[in-house]
């Protein structure tokens, strides 16, 4: 593969930081047309097919490598920005474009890229095998280098940088403890560290710069750093403000790059956020709601202060990360039932069904640290941890006196100690997952993040309360409360073929006499506008569908269940076979008759002799030539729409030509 002929692309994930804002570049818009659509299909063992029909005839390139995903973030929006490239066998990194598909995280990829002069090479075709699941996490040696970097030969000593990566890495020594105490993440020596100038620098933590820093500082120590062995590259940065930016790996295996801006004093906070983006992890975000319930919910990037996952705070020096939150512990296998306490709660009660969980400080070693509720209505998951602001969580964002954020809408979100609610949210086939903590509404001005003694957290369905009944530095005791009189209901299931173009329709199942029903139709477990009615038309493929009913009933709470998807086919036309008119005789014009096809399609002809294209024969007419005397013509009728699986159709023959 030529470096030159195709740029070379990170992945990369940034961190935001409160000290002056960085600006990141976006990527340049690329023009499409709508039509046709990209093919894409979804094998029973999750093997994609995609295949885009804009770039028939174009020319393309051949790769094998594994899909890498970028998460880069716009520090004044809160917002990621998401980008794919493939490293390919030959350890090349090319940025790609797809068309309203992503390409799964870590993937084995083969295909065709289409070669053009822009900063992304469009993906013409390819297959692509997911990642094989991760077993279960085992005890690995990791390996960080360290590089320091400035414009000017910078003054940071090579024991001082030793020290700060001597402390980030002594972070994850200590946060990927499972439940029985044993680090699953150890590491070696740190080898000692370059430090040198260079003008690449001046881009600072940059999503435009990181590569060039990345490839000047990997080649010092003559590894790739591709993610595939735990192999860390920390670069520093002294003469930059703030913020970081990390690839994004898979597992506690994995390593992968980082660059941290120094002169903050939040670099611990930055580089132990990156390095859970090397080993898999995503954001933690914040929900808030409308003073009216669960609707009209927005969702800000970063916004969980509790956790390390979130923003980092400057300071002489800034605080510490907060540990590892529960979702992200169990997401990275390090939890089991001595750690975490499941609530099952039952959905055929009768009458209010509590469950008391002894809930010991988020940043305990021992004990029962969170409770995972399940609401058995929806299946929903949330986790309820105590964060103390003691031993290792002492001296944290969150344990800072009257610290907040504002939020997205102008609201004022406190955080402190105290009893907080959380779920895993965006787990897909291309970024880490995502911790949502979840608030409670006071006002039109703030919202509340954590529960103390006497308070209590409602979830948005209104199924489940949390109560508090004490709290102290050392313990939290809640109540877990499903709440009643409750309405009796099934989940409901999709009738009909999946293909775009037929309707689908929602078999409530079996409820209480008297309920009500309304609908509510998910593309990719998101809503679509409009789609309230019992049936819906699939209009795209490639895509799972799925409905959610909510049953209401007077004196019974408001149920909402959702079906299992369905996955959405092209569709496939009703056609007829196409005739042709006229005598066949050397100079005559013969027509070719599509007649009618649900849906209408656009249609193309190939006539033929003798079973053989004639070419540049694709008009609706045929003038017979003389070199035809002896054979009988039939023409070939192909109907292509979005959506629908390209159909051809032959007529039958005509009689043999005559002169």
């Amino acid at each position: 593969m030529n470096r030159a002929a195709l740029p070379r692309l990170v992945a990369l994930a940034s961190l935001c930081v409160a000290v002056p804002a960085l600006t990141v570049g976006s990527p340049a818009a690329h023009a499409e047309t709508p039509d046709p659509r990209p093919s894409v299909h979804r094998s029973a063992k999750g093997v994609l097919s995609y295949d885009d029909p804009r770039y028939d005839g174009r020319r393309t390139i051949a790769v094998k490598g594994t899909v890498q995903t970028t998460i880069g973030e716009s520090f004044d929006g809160r917002r990621a920005e998401q980008s794919q490239a493939i490293v390919t066998t030959d350890g090349d990194t090319i940025p790609v474009s797809t068309r309203g598909t992503a390409l799964p995280t870590g993937g084995r990829i083969a295909g065709d890229l289409v070669v053009t002069d822009a900063a992304t090479q469009p993906v013409a075709a390819a297959t692509i095998t997911p990642a094989a699941v991760a077993a279960a996490p085992v005890a690995t040696v990791h390996h960080a280098y360290v590089a320091v970097v400035g414009t000017t030969l910078p003054t940071m000593t090579a024991q001082q940088a030793s020290a700060r990566a001597d402390q980030i890495t002594g972070y994850w020594n200590q946060q990927s403890k499972n439940s029985a105490g044993t680090s699953l993440i150890t590491w070696s020596p740190t080898p000692t560290p370059v430090i040198y100038q260079s003008d690449n620098a001046s881009t600072c933590v940059s999503k435009a710069g990181s590569d060039a820093i990345w490839d000047e500082a990997a080649a010092k120590f003559g590894l790739p750093f591709d993610g595939s062995t735990p192999d860390h590259l920390i670069v520093l940065l002294p003469g930059c403000g703030g913020g970081g930016i990390g690839t994004v790996g898979t597992s506690l295996s994995s390593g992968g790059k980082s660059a941290v801006a120094t002169a903050s004093g939040a670099e611990f906070q930055i580089g132990a956020h990156e390095i859970g983006h090397n080993v898999g992890l995503g954001h933690a975000n914040i929900e808030y709601c409308n003073t009216d319930g669960a609707t009209n919910c927005h969702v800000d990037e970063y916004g969980d202060a509790y956790s390390v996952m979130a923003s980092a705070l400057g300071g002489n020096p800034g605080p510490n990360p907060s540990v590892v939150d529960t979702v992200f512990r169990q997401r990275l296998g390090l939890t089991d039932a001595t750690e975490v306490q499941s609530v099952t709660l039952p959905v055929d009660a009768t009458e209010k069904a509590v469950t008391h969980v002894h809930l010991m400080p988020r940043a305990s070693t021992t004990g029962i640290r969170a409770a995972e509720i399940t609401d058995p209505f929806t299946g929903e998951k949330l986790v309820v941890q105590y964060r103390s602001a003691t031993g290792l969580d002492s001296n944290t964002v969150y344990a800072r006196p009257n610290y907040s954020e504002d939020l997205g809408d102008d609201s004022n979100a406190p955080f402190k100690p105290g009893v907080v609610v959380s779920r895993l949210t965006s787990e897909g086939a291309t970024t880490g997952p995502v911790n949502l903590l979840m608030t409670k509404r006071i006002d039109s001005n703030s919202v509340q993040t954590s529960f103390g003694t006497g308070e209590s957290y409602v979830s948005p369905t209104g199924n489940i309360r949390i109560d508090v009944v004490s709290a102290t530095a050392s313990v939290a005791d809640i109540n877990v409360t499903l709440d009643g009189p409750f309405l009796q209901s099934s989940k409901p299931t999709v009738t009909g073929i999946a293909q775009v173009g037929k309707y689908l329709t929602a078999q409530e199942g079996s409820w209480e006499p008297g309920t009500a029903f309304t609908y509510q139709w998910l593309s990719n477990e998101t809503p679509i506008a409009g789609a309230t009615a019992r049936t819906y038309k699939a209009t795209t493929y490639g895509r799972t569908l799925a409905v959610r009913v909510e049953g209401a009933k007077a004196g019974r709470l408001t149920v909402r269940r959702t079906s299992d998807g369905v996955f959405v086919e092209r569709g496939i036309f009703t056609t007829v076979t196409p005739t042709i008119t006229g005598t066949a005789k050397v100079g005559r014009t013969l027509s070719a008759h599509h007649g009618t096809w649900s849906p209408t399609p656009s249609w193309t002809y190939q006539w033929r002799a003798n079973g053989h294209n004639i070419s540049g024969a694709t008009r609706s007419t045929y003038v017979i030539s003389k070199s035809r005397v002896g054979q009988r013509i039939t023409v070939t009728v192909t109907g292509r729409r979005a959506g629908y699986v390209t159909k051809s159709r032959g007529s039958s023959s005509t009689a043999v030509v005559k002169r």
